[in-house]
């Protein structure tokens, strides 16, 4: 969930996501972002050498684009 949604760590500590978890499962105890943090680093040294393996062989395209607000901010896509 953390890293499907780009969620922060500190996000399974608030008090919003442990209501969430327990009305799922009254009996889950949310882990704490320390255990979060360990587990999705444990999770990229897994997957970072199947990546580097699918690209080593194969080409990616990578694009920018630019978007200028209504405020004539400057936005890099």
């Amino acid at each position: 969930m953390v890293i499907i949604d780009e969620m922060t760590f500190r996000s399974v500590e608030g008090e919003g996501f442990k209501r969430y978890s327990k009305v799922l499962q009254p009996r889950f105890d949310p882990p704490s972002r320390i255990t979060v943090v360990r587990d999705c680093m444990q999770r990229y040294i897994e997957e970072k050498p199947k990546l580097k393996k699918i690209l080593k062989n194969n080409r990616i395209s990578l694009t920018i684009d630019t978007w200028t607000s209504n405020k004539n901010l400057n936005y890099i896509l």
